[in-house]
C-alpha cells in the first residue's frame, strides 16, 4: 500500500530528508494498519450493538406495552398514504374494486424513513425507535434544505442565463459559493429566507455582470436582473414550482437509494437538476442509508410485527389467529 512512498524514499538523496520521511511513512504504516484493525472488528461490533439495543428495546416494551405507539402510527400514515396512491392510480373512473391492494412492506418502511428529511422537529415527536437518531436526522434535515434552495437557484440561474454563463465553470462553483454561504443558518427561527434569496439574486447579477465586464460583453439589462431577483425571491414559497420539482428528483433519489441492497458500493444514477448538489446529496445520502440500515437490523422485528397487523386484513389476521391457537 506504501510502496510508491518508499520508491520516492529511495530517490531522495538527502539524508536528513530520507530519515525523515522514514518516520513519516512508518506512522502512515502504524495508521494503515489500525485502520485494518478497526474494518476487521466493526462487523463484530455492529452485530453486538444491534443484539443489545433489540434486546434493551424488548425490555422496555414488556414493561410499557405502549412503547411502540408512536412508531405505529408513524407507519400507518405511510401506509394510508401508499393505499391512497395505489387506489387512485388501479381504480377507473365507474369501476367498482372492494379488494384492498396490496402493499410492500419494505416500500411502506422506505417512505417511513422517508418522512424523517421532512419532519418538523419542533412540532413532532419522532418514533421511539428513532430516538437516539434524532440529532443527526435533523443535521441531515438542515443540510438537505439548503441544498434544495442551491439545487432551485442553479436551475433558475441556467434557465435565465444558460447561453451567457455556458462553458464558465469557474463562474458556477462561485455563485454555488456563495449561495451556500448566504443560507448558512436557514433553520433558524430568526432566518429570514426571502431577504437572503433576494440577496443572493443581487450579488448573483454582480457576478454575472463582472465576468461579462471583464470578457468584453455586454452586462445583464435592468428587466433581467429584475426578473432573476424575482424568481430567486419566489423560491421562498413552498409551493413554488421549481422548489416542488427539486424536490421530487431529491425524494426520488434517496428513495433508490434505500432500495440500493448496498448503497456504500453502488449510488443510484442522479436525477436531472441536481448535478450542483451532486456531490454533497451523495455524502448525505450515504449517511442517511447507513441511519436507515442500521435502524432496520436493531428494530427490524418490531416493524414486521407492526407491519403484519396493518397490512394484513383482519380476517387474514383471525385464521392466523385461530391457527396458532390450534397448534
Amino acid at each position: 500500500m506504501r510502496d510508491d512512498d518508499v520508491r520516492k524514499l529511495k530517490a531522495t538523496g538527502n539524508i536528513v530528508e530520507v530519515l525523515r520521511q522514514i518516520f513519516h511513512v512508518l506512522d502512515l504504516m502504524n495508521m494503515d494498519m489500525a485502520n485494518f484493525l478497526i474494518r476487521s472488528f466493526r462487523p463484530h461490533f455492529q452485530r453486538q450493538l444491534v443484539d443489545y439495543e433489540r434486546t434493551k428495546f424488548q425490555e422496555i416494551l414488556e414493561e410499557t406495552p405502549s412503547a411502540l405507539d408512536k412508531t405505529t402510527k408513524w407507519i400507518q400514515e405511510s401506509v394510508n398514504e401508499e393505499l391512497l396512491a395505489v387506489s387512485e392510480t388501479t381504480l377507473t373512473p365507474g369501476a367498482k374494486n372492494s379488494s384492498k391492494p396490496s402493499l410492500s412492506p419494505t416500500l411502506v418502511l422506505n417512505n417511513s424513513y422517508l418522512k424523517l428529511l421532512q419532519w418538523d422537529y419542533q412540532k413532532k415527536e419522532l418514533p421511539e425507535t428513532l430516538i437516539t437518531d434524532e440529532v443527526r436526522l435533523q443535521e441531515l434535515r438542515e443540510k438537505l434544505n439548503q441544498l434544495k434552495i442551491i439545487a432551485c437557484l442553479s436551475l433558475i440561474t441556467n434557465n435565465m442565463l444558460g447561453a451567457i454563463i455556458e462553458g464558465l465553470p469557474e463562474l458556477a462553483d462561485k455563485l454555488k459559493r456563495i449561495s451556500a454561504v448566504l443560507l448558512e443558518g436557514m433553520n433558524k427561527e430568526t432566518f429570514n429566507l426571502k431577504d437572503v434569496l433576494n440577496s443572493v439574486g443581487v450579488q448573483t447579477c454582480g457576478e454575472v455582470n463582472k465576468t461579462l465586464i471583464e470578457r468584453g460583453l455586454s452586462t445583464l439589462n435592468a428587466e433581467v436582473q429584475a426578473n432573476l431577483v424575482g424568481q430567486f425571491s419566489s423560491i421562498e414559497k413552498e409551493d413554488n414550482p421549481i422548489r416542488s420539482l427539486i424536490d421530487k428528483r431529491i425524494q426520488l433519489y434517496l428513495k433508490s437509494l434505500l432500495c440500493l441492497p448496498s448503497p456504500q458500493k453502488c449510488l443510484p444514477p442522479m436525477p436531472g437538476g441536481l448535478a450542483v448538489i451532486q456531490q454533497e446529496l451523495e455524502v448525505l445520502g450515504s449517511q442517511y442509508a447507513n441511519i436507515v440500515n442500521l435502524n432496520k437490523q436493531v428494530y427490524g422485528p418490531f416493524y414486521a410485527n407492526i407491519l403484519r397487523k396493518l397490512l394484513f386484513s383482519e380476517e387474514a389476521m383471525g385464521k392466523a389467529d385461530a391457527s396458532s391457537s390450534a397448534n
